[in-house]
């Protein structure tokens, strides 16, 4: 089942160059699109998204990770249409009521939790038209890349530790993140440097990882890593469902 995780942009941490809108009706601009880990721990949650249940153990977790990929299907960047005739290039979908949505496909296979992801990782640069954009959705789904063992048929793939202990977690499940747009402000793309960032909060990600309860998992198999998986050989598949979980409130 495809999970939906919607966050909001914040005014005062803008994730998108906004500049006043401009007067030439067609122009499109290629525009560099990032991802860029934060790791202040405040973080506004949607009234929408209810809280993360605490932990079961009475005993604090701590966890670190040294890996975190994140396989992305697909970037869909939602706007009003710009212009009467407007209708973009072949990958825009436009509807009677003035609603765009623009489509690139992936994969884009980024690590949150590599040294790059602090100064920003680069999906790509995308073609797009100057408008009141609404909402930009990631699309994370399972890696058809055969020849990358840890993210090749899983959405996510995470390992580290947990108190001390050596952990990997995975999912092969669908989710799309809805990163929303704060209010009806125009966004003149043609402007220079403009360029859209996505923000993640891993400190965010890590406490809510940290709040889920792992009392039960076991290294099954005796290889000395505890295995959460949809498909793991330590017994701990049940586990995995929830990992999606750990993604609520952490994008901006």
């Amino acid at each position: 089942m495809m999970k939906r995780i919607t966050s909001f942009l914040c005014l005062s941490a803008m994730a998108v160059l906004l500049f006043p809108s401009c007067d030439k009706e067609d122009d499109m601009a290629n525009i560099q699109v990032s991802i860029k880990v934060v790791q202040s721990s405040e973080k506004a949650v949607p009234n929408d998204i209810p809280p993360l249940p605490e932990a079961k153990s009475a005993t604090a977790k701590s966890f670190v990770p040294d890996k975190f990929l994140l396989n992305i299907k697909e970037i869909e960047f939602e706007f009003e249409k710009p212009y009467p005739g407007f209708t973009g290039p072949p990958n825009c979908e436009c509807e009677k009521d003035g609603e765009c949505e623009i489509e690139f496909e992936g994969p884009f296979l980024i690590d949150i939790a590599s040294p790059e992801a602090l100064t920003g990782l680069l999906l790509g640069s995308f073609p797009l038209p100057s408008a009141v954009y609404e909402e930009i959705e990631l699309d994370i789904g399972p890696s058809r890349d055969r020849n990358n063992r840890l993210i090749a048929g899983r959405s996510i793939f995470i390992s580290g530790t947990i108190d001390g202990k050596p952990i990997e977690l995975w999912t092969n499940s669908k989710a799309e993140l809805e990163i929303e747009f704060p209010g009806k402000r125009a966004v003149d793309l043609t402007q220079p440097n403009a360029d859209m960032w996505i923000k993640i909060n891993l400190r965010k990600i890590i406490s809510n990882l940290e709040a889920m309860d792992f009392s039960s998992a076991a290294d099954g198999n005796g290889n000395g890593i505890i295995e959460i998986g949809h498909d793991d050989q330590d017994g701990n598949n049940a586990l995995s469902t929830a990992l999606f979980n750990s993604f609520r409130g952490c994008f901006e």
